[in-house]
């Protein structure tokens, strides 16, 4: 990602360096500028008695006193606009400053000729980053026909996530990365993540790199052109990522820090590149279900509505047979929910099915009708038929892996003490399926969230596209209503107060329904060309009930990486603020399946190894040590195949067969 020096400032503006004379007297370029501001030099500012922002006054003649504030940190003062609009410009190069006392500063301003030479750019490079906050990078303000970076972190508090964020910005304005950055924090600050990763943009987060590792780590993905040497390639990437991440404050050891804080996992449902996921065609019922058929009926009847009708829209069935079967099933479902019964993998398919065929469950009526009258046996035969191919072939995919379990999947302690960042990688799937999972990972999330209520953030839930992308195919679009929809709008309005964060973001502002975000009250705005998606921003803002200023004018023409945000901890004194994010702890690039497959097969080879490790010291009589190996490959690998094989060797040590092979 090319990103422009942090110290620039336009080279429209010529800047010149002041000469200090024996009178304590500066000169200083002089251009009019937006709330009466100067740029000022190291010199001068060196010379000041404090150096944080101050007060002080200017003279402009001997009975006309001007309050103005000075920052050394950003080298500009403020507050000469006054002195702008009575001043006569012609033939004036600069504005000569005398100071005539230190306490309280006080200095004469007037006009002068004189050309003093250039003066150096502006240094704002970030010395350490904070300990406090989610650090998202920079402040920055538009001043000198161009961007200056401030001596100012920009940090959100953790409570600013409760509320939800939402990212907006076009391709290529750095929306992906700001997302990645909210990972990368999140984890640090102990707050698991379930990040949906529809492009592959997202799993590179297991990629992380400081530039200061073995080229042979980052070898199998570090992509050369032909003729290109990898070792010179690796080295440009090293020295970039090393300097890039200097000039946020992040060091080699802030980026191992955050190695050893979070458990980077990427998923794949129907496919094997990643860890294989499981999803279940029926939800898991509730664990609060009592409560939550008192407390909020709406949400246990649109659960089961959103399983039952998504099991059907997979039956190969004409319209009028869908109808019928979806009305059947809901009651089923609803049966078996409120006996706390659990339909999960293709037994819970082979009990929908055993109804169809032989029906025995006291369901006498559907709606207001017998269930004779609602389906006949034919009917009966011809929806079964459908069912049953769902548990042949390709329909089992989805059976396949590993359940998907929220108290594992957020537990640290299932992950060595690290903080989990699932990924679910489901670019290799078509968006009818893909709005399936996310609608499902929704509600799985609205369900358990319930089991306890909290102020504090207890999982970070990121989609990086709820917009089309400019196609018809949204997650989260303002008419139509695809499965995801329903239980992503039960998130954002329910979601906070359960400690639930959702982060959402897009490219596609047209295509998203920003009434149903109002619940949003973290906004993030990158660039947006077009007017009628500025527009668009505008009234999302203001449906948010967030009061938009005149910062917003510069959505048009913001760079890469700089974004317009606003959040509830900004207020009442910041409202609107401009930052460049700051540069990712990991190599940023798509991830293709091989590139997960490799992930994977690196991590299978490290639990494999260990347990090679412990048949040489079985071999050798050293019990304990491979016990003590085969308990790590139980304790660091919870995902691995070889899990289960450590500890049945390890059982059968505990019992006394130590001569057993490992292998």
């Amino acid at each position: 990602m090319k990103r422009k020096n942090m110290d620039m400032i336009s080279n429209n503006y010529k800047r010149t360096k002041q000469v200090k004379t024996m009178s304590d007297t500066y000169y200083i370029p002089f251009k009019p500028s937006k709330g009466g501001l100067l740029l000022l030099s190291t010199n001068f500012c060196d010379v000041l008695p404090q150096k944080e922002r101050h007060h002080a006054i200017a003279i402009l003649n001997e009975n006309d006193e001007l309050p103005v504030i000075i920052d050394p940190r950003e080298r500009t003062l403020w507050g000469l606009d006054k002195f702008f609009s009575d001043f006569m410009q012609e033939n004036t190069h600069s504005l000569e400053i005398t100071i005539k006392n230190k306490n309280p500063f006080k200095f004469t301003i007037k006009g002068s000729k004189n050309h003093p030479e250039p003066v150096k750019p502006i240094t704002a490079d970030i010395d350490q980053r904070p300990d406090q906050g989610i650090y998202l990078g920079q402040e920055k303000i538009y001043q000198f026909d161009g961007w200056i970076a401030k001596n100012y972190l920009m940090t959100l508090d953790t409570s600013d996530l409760n509320t939800h964020v939402f990212i907006c910005g076009v391709t290529g304005s750095g929306k992906t990365v700001l997302g990645k950055i909210f990972l990368e924090e999140a984890a640090l600050k102990g707050i698991p993540c379930i990040a949906i990763d529809l492009k592959g943009d997202i799993s590179s987060l297991a990629l992380i790199f400081s530039g200061a590792e073995e080229p042979a780590e980052l070898a199998p993905f570090v992509r050369t052109k032909e003729n290109e040497s990898f070792e010179i390639k690796y080295a440009q990437l090293a020295n970039e990522q090393k300097r890039n991440l200097g000039s946020f404050g992040i060091t080699a050891k802030d980026v191992f820090q955050y190695q050893n804080q979070a458990s980077i996992n990427i998923f794949t449902p129907k496919s094997n590149s990643g860890f294989r996921l499981a999803f279940s065609a029926f939800l898991k019922p509730p664990k609060e279900l009592e409560k939550m058929q008192k407390e909020d009926i709406d949400a246990y009847q649109e659960a089961i509505d959103f399983t039952s009708e998504n099991f059907v829209n997979r039956l190969q069935l004409p319209k009028s047979l869908k109808n019928k079967a979806k009305g059947y099933i809901y009651e089923i479902i609803k049966y078996y929910w409120d006996l706390k019964q659990s339909m999960e993998g293709a037994e819970g398919i082979q009990m929908i099915l055993n109804e169809f065929l032989q029906p025995e469950l006291p369901i006498s009526r559907i709606g207001g009708m017998d269930i004779a009258e609602w389906i006949n046996d034919k009917e009966r035969r011809q929806i079964s038929g459908a069912i049953n191919e769902l548990l042949i072939g390709a329909g089992r995919l989805w059976f396949k892996g590993l359940p998907f379990d929220l108290n594992f999947l957020t537990d640290k302690n299932e992950f060595n003490g690290k903080t989990p960042i699932t990924i679910i990688n489901i670019k290799h799937l078509g968006f009818s399926e893909q709005a399936f999972i996310v609608g499902h990972i929704a509600f799985m999330i609205n369900f358990w969230m319930r089991e306890s209520e909290t102020d504090d953030t207890k999982l970070l839930f990121y989609i990086d596209e709820i917009g089309g992308g400019g196609s018809k195919e949204a997650l989260f679009p303002s008419v139509a209503i695809p499965p995801s929809k329903p239980a992503l709008n039960r998130l954002i309005r329910q979601g906070r107060s359960f400690g639930i964060s959702c982060l959402l973001a897009t490219q596609s502002p047209n295509d998203i329904d920003f009434k149903a975000l109002s619940n949003c009250r973290t906004w993030i705005v990158g660039t947006l060309r077009t007017e009628r998606e500025q527009k668009k921003i505008r009234e999302g803002i203001t449906t948010s009930d967030i009061v938009a200023d005149t910062t917003l004018d510069k959505i048009a023409d913001l760079d890469t990486g700089h974004f317009i945000i606003t959040a509830p901890s900004f207020a009442p004194h910041k409202k609107w603020q401009i930052f460049h994010e700051r540069w990712l702890m990991h190599y940023h690039i798509g991830l293709l399946d091989k590139d997960i497959r490799q992930i994977v097969e690196k991590y299978e080879k490290s639990a494999k190894d260990r347990i090679a490790s412990a048949e040489e010291f079985l071999k050798n009589n050293n019990i304990p040590q491979a016990i003590s190996l085969l308990t790590s490959v139980i304790r660091d690998f919870r995902l691995s195949k070889h899990r289960s094989q450590a500890f049945l060797q390890l059982g059968k040590l505990y019992y006394g067969q130590d001569q057993v092979s490992l292998a």
